[in-house]
Formats: C-alpha cells, sequence, structure tokens
C-alpha cells in the first residue's frame, strides 16, 4: 500500500488505497455452536416494548471494541483493508480518511464511518507512538461477532491487547429509576461497585434523556443505565484486564459470547434486598432485576494479568503436556478412534476444571492467536 499522506489538521480528506482482494469466508460450520443466537453482533436491538419478564427476547450485544496495537500505521491500515474491510465494507470503503491533532492523540483514520485507527503520542517520552483499533455502535451491529473476530485476527501480528469493551442489553423493562433507587439505597451485591459511586444525570440536548452511572469512568468496570434513544438501555463497560479476559472468552469459542457477557455483568452487580443487613449469599434479588437475569446463573469472573509468567508459558505448558502422554494418546486414538478419545478427556476435564485452567485456556487463545496457530475460520464461534 502505497503511503498515506494526512489531510490538514482538524480537516477530513479521502485517501484512496488500493482495492485488495476479499478473504475467503468463515466456513459457516463454524457458527453450529450459536445457532440460537439472533442475527448482528449477539442480535438486533432488543424491542422496546419487550414486556417484563420476557427473559429470552433480550440478550446482550457488542457495543464498543478498542484495542491497542504496536506497529506503524501503515501495517495496521493494509492489515485491516486487506481483511475486515474488504470482507464486510468493500462497496462503502472509498479509502482511508484522516483527521491530525496536535494533542494526546496525533491522527486518526477512518474507514467507512465505521471503523476507526487512533494514533496516540509515547507516554511517558517513550520513544515510539502506539496504536488503537476500535469499533463503535454501529461498526459493532454492522459486524456482528464474528467480524468482530476478524478485527481481531487482522491484527494479530502486532501485539493486540483488547483495552475495552462494552456490553450492552437494548431495551430492558426496568427504568432508570428503578436502578437509582437501588443503587443509592445501596440495594446491590458488587465488589467493585459501591453505594457513594451512584451518580444521576440528566443530558441537557434535546430528547437526550436520564440516566444513572455506578462505578467511576477511569476504573476497568462501569455500569450504565439511559433512556435517551427512547428505550432503556444497560451498558456494562469493562477495561484493561477484564476487556481482555471477556474477548478471550467471547472470541475463543469457550462458550456462547452471549453468555460470557451475562456472566460478567452478573459477576459485576446484582440488585437485591440488603435492608436486613444478610450475607450477600442469601440475599433476595429484587423482582425487577430478577426478571431481568432469569436463567443466566451468576459465575465467577477474573481479569488477566498482563505481566502473568503463564502468558508467556502457555504453549511450552501444552508441548509439556503432550510429550507426557503422546505415545499412550496416539494408541488410544489408533484404536479407539479421535472421538472416544477427546469425549473422554472433556469429561475429566470438566469435574476438576478450576480459575487457573480458565485463565490458562485465556493465555493459550491468545498465545495460540499471535503464532498463527489459531485461523479465523477454524474457531468455532
Amino acid at each position: 500500500m502505497r503511503r498515506h499522506k494526512a489531510s490538514p489538521r482538524g480537516e477530513k480528506g479521502n485517501v484512496m488505497v488500493s482495492s485488495s482482494s476479499v478473504p475467503a469466508a468463515v466456513s459457516s460450520a463454524t457458527a453450529g455452536r450459536l445457532t440460537a443466537r439472533p442475527e448482528g453482533p449477539g442480535g438486533p436491538a432488543a424491542d422496546p416494548l419487550t414486556v417484563r419478564g420476557s427473559v429470552n427476547a433480550i440478550q446482550p450485544a457488542i457495543d464498543y471494541l478498542k484495542c491497542t496495537v504496536w506497529s506503524g500505521v501503515e501495517e495496521v491500515l493494509t492489515a485491516l483493508e486487506t481483511g475486515v474491510v474488504g470482507k464486510y465494507w468493500s462497496q462503502q470503503f472509498k479509502g482511508w480518511s484522516c483527521r491530525e491533532f496536535g494533542g494526546r492523540v496525533l491522527s486518526v483514520w477512518e474507514a467507512a464511518g465505521l471503523l476507526y485507527v487512533v494514533v496516540y503520542r509515547a507516554k511517558d517520552g517513550g520513544q515510539a507512538d502506539y496504536l488503537s483499533v476500535e469499533v463503535k455502535g454501529e461498526g459493532c451491529e454492522n459486524l456482528g461477532f464474528d467480524g468482530l473476530a476478524q478485527v481481531l485476527f487482522d491484527i494479530r501480528d502486532f501485539r493486540p491487547r483488547p483495552s475495552r469493551l462494552d456490553c450492552k442489553w437494548d431495551g430492558v423493562a426496568f427504568s432508570v429509576d428503578d436502578v437509582l433507587v437501588a443503587g443509592e439505597a445501596g440495594q446491590f451485591i458488587s465488589r467493585c461497585f459501591r453505594q457513594d459511586q451512584v451518580k444521576y444525570w440528566r443530558s441537557t440536548a434535546k430528547d437526550e434523556g436520564r440516566g444513572v452511572g455506578i462505578g467511576v469512568r477511569a476504573a476497568d468496570r462501569y455500569l450504565r443505565v439511559y433512556d435517551r434513544r427512547g428505550f432503556v438501555r444497560l451498558e456494562l463497560e469493562l477495561k484493561g484486564g477484564w476487556a481482555e479476559s471477556a474477548c478471550g472468552l467471547i472470541f475463543s469459542g469457550s462458550e456462547d459470547p452471549q453468555a460470557v457477557m451475562w456472566r460478567f455483568l452478573r459477576g459485576s452487580i446484582d440488585f437485591a434486598d440488603r435492608s436486613d443487613g444478610s450475607a450477600a449469599r442469601d440475599s433476595v434479588l429484587l423482582p425487577w432485576w430478577r426478571d431481568f437475569v432469569e436463567g443466566h446463573a451468576r459465575g465467577k469472573v477474573a481479569s488477566i494479568s498482563h505481566e502473568s509468567e503463564l502468558s508467556l508459558e502457555a504453549l511450552g505448558i501444552f508441548e509439556m503436556a503432550v510429550a507426557r502422554s503422546a505415545k499412550r494418546l496416539a494408541a488410544a486414538v489408533k484404536v479407539l478412534g479421535p472421538s472416544y478419545v477427546l469425549k473422554r478427556i472433556e469429561q475429566v476435564a470438566s469435574l476438576r476444571w478450576g480459575s487457573d485452567d480458565e485463565k490458562y485456556l485465556l493465555e493459550l487463545w491468545r498465545n495460540g492467536l499471535h503464532a498463527g496457530l489459531i485461523r479465523h475460520n477454524e474457531v468455532p464461534f
């Protein structure tokens, strides 16, 4: 791709790039595990008229994805153009437009108004600038889970690290007032949010609605509920290691992506009656929240530690496990067949699975993707 020349500061200008081949489509067989989910990024926006208690009508979707990468801007633009842009937006794409700035953000490259590559000034006197690849609401809705997975695959060679992930639930049956009253009264169970972090806001713009936030925006988890779009939306914002952990589970194929988002929501907060001072495990969910989360169990969630030695050893641990049991497993495969052997491994593992194993799964996925061992059309999401 020829060198891009940015347009004057603060102005937009289309920069035409050479056309690229469209990569092969993801195998339809990989969608088999998610046949029950709706279309779009985890399903289209839920019907705002969904009645209270209709638990299957509202499913989460990704509303914002941001990944930090370390590479030159041209390499990243080329990878995205030959990947997700060529596959999903070839007709809308007319070239990269660029805006230049003079602060912490040096420039913003935009494709079809749906995909952004932001160039940041190096922090603390660092020698190299760094980039972020961002997909916002409309782009996430357009791409869905498979398209967002394509974005991660396209930037796999640039040390990608998901740094923010927003999950949304559109058309929830409860109101901003329900959340505000419960939040100010401390009627919730959470290890990351406090009662004094509940903030109400009303937009000064016409018809922009009102909302309530719980938490601190600069923290790695933040919850907000608002009604400015004519229906009530709940959003869970994940940053840092929490975003990376959620992305690893959503896109590794280890479980249903929407189930992951439900688990991170309930692992972050549950609205429950705490008026009698009972322990969290004995508290009863508030009726409106119980109706909303019905059918979605509360589970443990964890954040990835970037300094974990496991991230450097994940593939090595796998190779040692193979070396210890390769001959016995090879004999079993020849005699009993690969399907039986794999099924037995999964059965035994399920009885002993713990939090360390889940962390290893995430690290193995990340390392395998970077090493080129995981191909986009082989990941069962």
